[in-house]
């Protein structure tokens, strides 16, 4: 139903506005413009974290903007200069316009092709309803190449794309990106197995260590039996000093 009131409202746009005489350069399509207004919370990215005040009425404002554009638009500073920015074509910002809590009328800028307004921008102007539908003024319809927002955007000039922003209290992100925290340390290395005081390197195992420091329990047995050899052989040698001295003379 909100379509169909949308659609007839822009006939009656069509009919009632004077002609325009065209030009031979580019043209923006302002019925696709204003048909986008139809959902652009949720297809647009507010810009804005809360209401700021605007400068040229006594009114609080939010800004919407296309996904494509945002990152652009949010390095613009109302109060700094030299953003050397552009914001790309089919670009379309939407302001909300509050006064006293109340949602009053939406103020629209859409970039349009180059050459299509070139001294401030490319920009169409709109200023509708909060349901889209075109205001009007002394008579005039408030679309298109509106000279009456020229001054105030001129003043910003090429450098910041005719555009103000949004006050950095308010603006959505931060321009200024945080390092990145320190990643955690790596969990200690496993230093595998320990072969008496020989210790592996992981991942070998006590099967690479050097033959004198792993070894099995045979290896343990056979030493035990050459050291008790060994033993016995010194004990008979003893018995043999024994007996030679028992030849002696008593």
């Amino acid at each position: 139903m909100r379509n169909v009131f949308i659609a007839l409202a822009l006939c009656a746009f069509a009919a009632c506005a004077a002609p325009v005489q065209q030009d031979d350069g580019p043209q923006i399509d302002e019925t696709e413009l204003l048909l986008a207004l139809q959902n652009y919370r949720a297809e647009m990215v507010e810009v804005t974290t809360a209401e700021y005040a605007s400068t040229v009425a006594p009114a609080d404002i939010r800004v919407w903007i296309s996904a494509f554009a945002a990152a652009s638009y949010l390095t613009i500073d109302p109060d700094l200069s030299g953003a050397n920015t552009r914001l790309p074509e089919g670009a379309l910002i939407v302001r909300e316009v509050y006064e006293s809590g109340v949602l009053k009328k939406l103020t629209l800028m859409a970039k349009g092709p180059r050459g299509y307004n070139p001294v401030v921008g490319d920009y169409w102007f709109a200023v509708t309803d909060p349901d889209g539908t075109p205001q009007t003024e002394n008579g005039q319809v408030l679309t298109g190449k509106l000279e009456q927002c020229f001054s105030c955007h001129q003043v910003r000039g090429e450098v910041e794309d005719f555009l103000f922003g949004v006050p950095s209290a308010v603006r959505l992100g931060d321009p200024d990106p945080q390092p990145l925290p320190e990643p955690p340390p790596p969990p200690p290395i496993d230093p595998g197995p320990v072969c008496g005081d020989f210790q592996c390197e992981a991942p070998e195992s006590c099967s690479l260590c050097p033959s004198d420091c792993c070894y099995d329990d045979d290896d343990d047995d056979d030493d035990d039996d050459d050291d008790d050899d060994d033993r016995e052989d010194d004990s008979d040698d003893s018995d043999d000093s024994d007996d030679s001295g028992d030849s002696g003379v008593y």
